[in-house]
């Protein structure tokens, strides 16, 4: 699996992409993130998932569009595919 690390304001984050999209966003301290495959920062979704958390951290983006594979999980067309796209809501 590619993978790459992102430096984000919660500490780093490990990205975890296959060819169809996003499978995973560790946290720093998850264990899961020592069982990753190949270190490719350059990947295209990688990219794009790390472009769009510059710009949702920036303030600049509130939903997002790079496409998910979530590792384990094969859901209805259209199920966690809509909950990518609906605002992110920051608690005070």
């Amino acid at each position: 699996m590619p993978y790459c690390e992102y430096p984000s304001p919660v500490g780093i984050l490990t990205l975890v992409a296959d060819d169809e999209g996003l499978q995973a966003v560790w946290w720093p301290d998850d264990a899961r993130s020592t069982e990753v495959g190949e270190f490719q920062p350059d990947h295209p979704v990688l990219a794009q998932a790390a472009a769009e958390l510059d710009e949702y951290f920036a303030g600049r983006r509130t939903t997002f569009d790079v496409p998910l594979d979530p590792i384990g999980h094969r859901l209805p067309a259209g199920g966690l595919g809509r909950a990518a796209h609906h605002p992110l809501r920051h608690r005070p």
